[in-house]
C-alpha cells in the first residue's frame, strides 16, 4: 500500500491508495474502515480482488474487506422493485377495471386507488428505514399495507351506513 487516508468526516469516505507490482496505483474507497482497512499502515501488502477492471475487494491478515466499487447484490434490489410494483399495480387494475363495468367511482374504489398509492409510497419509502435488508423491507412494507387496508375498510364501511339524522 502506498498511501491511506482515514477521514473523521461522515460525509466523506475512507481511501486507500494501492500500487501494484507493475507500479499501477489504485485509488480505492471504503463505506467503512473494518474489518482491513482499520490495521492498515503504509506499506503493509494486500491482496486486492479486479473485477472488470475495478479493485472491489482488498484482504489481508486473514480479513477481507470490499471496496465501494464492489458490486452490489442485485437480486435483493429486484425482490424489493417487484414488492414494490406489482401488489400496487395489481390493485390499480383492478380499481381501474371495477371503473370500467361501475359508471361512477364507489368508496371501494376510491378506497383501492388509495391503498395502492399508499403501497407504492410504502415500498419507495421502506428501503430509506431498512437499507437493502428483503425482511425488512417487506416487514416495514407490510405494516404500512396492513394499516392502509384497515383504514380503507373503515373508509367504506362509514360511506356505506347513512348518518343518523339528528330529530
Amino acid at each position: 500500500m502506498s498511501d491511506i487516508r482515514l477521514t473523521s468526516s461522515r460525509s466523506d469516505v475512507d481511501r486507500a491508495f494501492l500500487t501494484d507490482g507493475h507500479g499501477s496505483r489504485w485509488e480505492t474507497e471504503y463505506a467503512n474502515r473494518k474489518p482491513v482497512l482499520t490495521d492498515l499502515k503504509k506499506g503493509d501488502h494486500v491482496t486486492g480482488t479486479v473485477w472488470r477492471g475495478r479493485l472491489t475487494e482488498i484482504s489481508a491478515n486473514g480479513a477481507s474487506q470490499r471496496t465501494q466499487a464492489a458490486p452490489a447484490d442485485m437480486r435483493t434490489r429486484v425482490l424489493i422493485l417487484a414488492l414494490m410494483m406489482v401488489p400496487s399495480g395489481l390493485l390499480t387494475a383492478i380499481a381501474s377495471g371495477w371503473r370500467l363495468v361501475r359508471r361512477a367511482p364507489t368508496p371501494g374504489m376510491v378506497a383501492t386507488l388509495r391503498v395502492a398509492l399508499g403501497m407504492f409510497f410504502a415500498g419507495l419509502f421502506s428501503p430509506l428505514i431498512g437499507g437493502e435488508n428483503l425482511w425488512m423491507v417487506a416487514a416495514l412494507w407490510l405494516t404500512v399495507a396492513a394499516v392502509m387496508t384497515v383504514a380503507a375498510r373503515h373508509y367504506v364501511v362509514r360511506k356505506r351506513v347513512p348518518e343518523a339524522v339528528p330529530s
